[in-house]
């Protein structure tokens, strides 16, 4: 199935979710979230606040078509099947690898 058409199954909420993720710039080199939230079909999945991990118990049969990562309230990655949607960490990414040809890793 394409992309398109599998957006199509997605609610209203992740469709606007999405677009206006779409016109936000990738997030800056050195951004540290306080909050990281991640979502699944079936809502809120795991997440972090200050550091503090948490989880949300899913079943081996709850099976998810999407994950939304939020970092202080922004969606920051979203993927669809196996397709990336949404990714505004490159930038963290690339500063990531660079630290580490920097320091020999």
């Amino acid at each position: 199935m394409q992309l398109a058409q599998t957006l199509e199954t997605l609610t209203p909420f992740w469709k606007k979710e999405i677009e206006q993720a779409l016109t936000l710039p990738p997030l800056p080199l050195d951004y540290q979230p306080k909050i990281v939230e991640i979502f699944d079909d079936l809502g809120l999945l795991a997440g972090s606040v200050l550091g503090e991990p948490y989880q949300c118990y899913r079943t081996e049969t709850d099976l998810t078509n999407f994950i939304a990562w939020y970092l202080d309230g922004q969606l920051a990655f979203f993927y669809l099947g196996d397709e990336i949607v949404i990714d505004r960490l490159t930038l963290i990414a690339k500063a990531s690898s660079l630290l580490n040809v920097i320091k020999g890793e």
